[in-house]
């Protein structure tokens, strides 16, 4: 019962979910998680990418949770914090197919770099 009134997976975060949830989850399946979220919300659409996605999710887990910890506060994080989280972050761009990075860049980089939504 509690599993199911739990908030969704698929909203991104387990936020709000009491910590017993958390306890009956693997590492494995907060790997497979959070990477499959990671891999939806940039776009990766490939079984490669997101098996790479849900790979880095295992192999980086204090990224993960810097990422977690930004999205449910954005001044949660020192300037450190965030510095370390674009440096990781980058690194899963490497996961993506060259029409996946594109998708990407098209959808995103008008928010990114406000000059470009202009020339558009």
């Amino acid at each position: 019962d509690m599993i199911v009134n739990a908030p969704s997976v698929a909203g991104g975060e387990l936020q709000g979910a009491p910590a017993e949830i958390l306890d009956c989850i693997s590492p494995q399946s907060t790997n497979q998680m959070f990477g499959g979220v990671l891999a939806k919300g940039m776009g990766a659409t490939s079984d490669e990418s997101r098996a790479c996605m849900v790979e880095f999710a295992a192999n980086h887990g204090h990224y993960m949770e810097l990422a977690r910890a930004a999205a449910a506060d954005p001044t949660a994080l020192t300037e450190e914090e965030y510095v370390e989280l674009a440096e990781d972050g980058l690194k899963v761009f490497n996961c993506m197919s060259v029409e996946e990075l594109a998708r990407f860049q098209n959808a995103y980089l008008p928010r990114l770099v406000p000059a470009a939504a202009s020339e558009a």
